[in-house]
Formats: structure tokens, C-alpha cells, sequence
């Protein structure tokens, strides 16, 4: 994990992402390579994005949001 470090690009081989390359705060350019790489940056995640993950185990929402509005 990195502190202050901002992801630029998700790094692919093989259809499989291996790393990232950002920047640090110091602006110096890195990159990072793993077996594993996790994408914890949220519900709209850039990592998964990229990486093109299969759908699996599927189940649909398990409630529904209604809203009205009534004057007297």
C-alpha cells in the first residue's frame, strides 16, 4: 500500500492486470508489479474497470426504494 499516490494507468498482460503506474507525491513516476493486485478504490473501480472482471454468482437487488411526495 502507498500513501499519497495516484494510480495513472493499470498495467495488463496477458488479460491479467499486473500492476499500476502512478505518480508519488514527490511527482517521481513508478510502477508496480504483483501476483495479486486488489482494487480497493471504491464501488466504481477504476482497477476493476480495466481489468474486465468476469460476472459471477449474480443476485438482484434485495429491495426497492419508493419516494412521494403529497401537499395539503
Amino acid at each position: 500500500m502507498r500513501e499519497g499516490f495516484t494510480v495513472e494507468e493499470v498495467l495488463i498482460e496477458d488479460e491479467r492486470v499486473v500492476g499500476i503506474k502512478g505518480n508519488s507525491r514527490h511527482r517521481n513516476s513508478t510502477i508496480e508489479r504483483a501476483r495479486v493486485v486488489v482494487g480497493a478504490d471504491g464501488l466504481r473501480s477504476f482497477v476493476a474497470e480495466a481489468g474486465r472482471p468476469e460476472h459471477y454468482d449474480e443476485k438482484p437487488p434485495l429491495c426497492v426504494v419508493e419516494w412521494a411526495a403529497y401537499g395539503w
